[in-house]
């Protein structure tokens, strides 16, 4: 879910790719966010910009 939020550019665009809730969608981001101790994504008005850690965890993400 995480790899579509970044490949999508935001919480809502994902939601619509994957044909689930935008609020799913974040609580799932914000659980990860948590679980990992790290923020992935900086948060604005038009979406979503990663972070350092989120770019790199993206591409671990891609892989597996």
């Amino acid at each position: 879910m995480f790899v579509e939020i970044a490949d999508a550019g935001g919480v809502n665009s994902a939601a619509r790719r994957l044909g689930l809730a935008k609020s799913i969608v974040s609580r799932r981001l914000l659980r990860l966010e948590d679980e990992l101790g790290a923020q992935l994504v900086a948060r604005t008005t038009r979406g979503v910009v990663l972070t350092e850690a989120g770019a790199h965890f993206r591409d671990e993400a891609a892989k597996v």
